[in-house]
């Protein structure tokens, strides 16, 4: 019950002094990651570590990043990529009107490693009186900090083990022991801060992406955000 009570206070205390509301982020979460942080600055109890948090405003900016923890890589779901591949992303560039952009979003896009594989896989397929199709993908993401990370399109050598040699050479660019994404795809991605939560969503779009993002809510926030993004998609749109 204490804990219970430290951890409102914790989420109030981030909420007073950042944009950043994760009252409704599941409580297991919040506190087992709140407990890591503890741990790291060897303080073992939540109320001690309720009070360093108010004397330190550096490590309310860094528990708060720990919320935000966002795991991802290149084609990460392998079974999940070769089903856009193969039947999502044909059926909506088929009915793509002659000038109709192609609109995507990916919500909660972290370093950025799953939009530039959207972005791979329709350059792919944008081949002949397609090849001109203007594509755009709205990648959005709470963090700031992972964001920049994204926007610069460099990877370290290990994105070796998702990409397959062809690819690797078609959309990136070897930099010293990195990899930097090239023009081609790069210029299909706007990078734009957004909280789900609190801010409209993208509109019109032929495809949203949202994912490892919504096991982190309590339901009530889901239904919310589910029919947020629901409301971001075309008629015969694909969420």
């Amino acid at each position: 019950k204490g804990d219970e009570k430290n951890i409102e206070a914790i989420i109030y205390l981030i909420r007073e002094n950042s944009p950043l509301d994760f009252s409704e982020y599941k409580l297991a979460t919040i506190l087992r990651r709140t407990k890591r942080r503890a741990a790291y600055n060897n303080i073992n109890t939540l109320g001690s570590y309720l009070e360093f948090l108010k004397a330190t405003p550096d490590e309310i900016e860094a528990l708060a990043r720990e919320f935000l923890i966002s795991v991802t890589s290149f084609f990460r779901d392998k079974e999940a990529f070769d089903l856009i591949q193969k039947n999502i992303l044909p059926a909506i560039i088929d009915k793509l009107a002659l000038e109709e952009e192609l609109k995507i979003w990916v919500a909660g896009c972290a370093t950025g490693e799953e939009v530039y594989s959207l972005a791979i896989l329709v350059a792919e397929q944008l081949k002949g009186h397609r090849k001109d199709t203007v594509v755009k993908i709205f990648a959005t993401d709470i963090d700031a900090v992972a964001l920049v990370h994204a926007g610069k399109g460099i990877y370290q050598p290990g994105i070796e083990k998702d990409i397959s040699p062809d690819r690797l050479e078609k959309h990136f660019l070897k930099e010293g022991n990195s990899y930097r994404i090239k023009p081609h795809l790069r210029k299909m991605v706007i990078f734009a801060q957004h909280d789900l939560v609190k801010n409209p969503p993208y509109c019109n779009m032929h495809f949203i992406s949202c994912r490892n993002l919504l096991i982190y809510m309590t339901p009530v926030l889901q239904k919310k955000i589910f029919a947020l993004l629901l409301f971001g998609l075309k008629i015969n749109g694909y969420l």
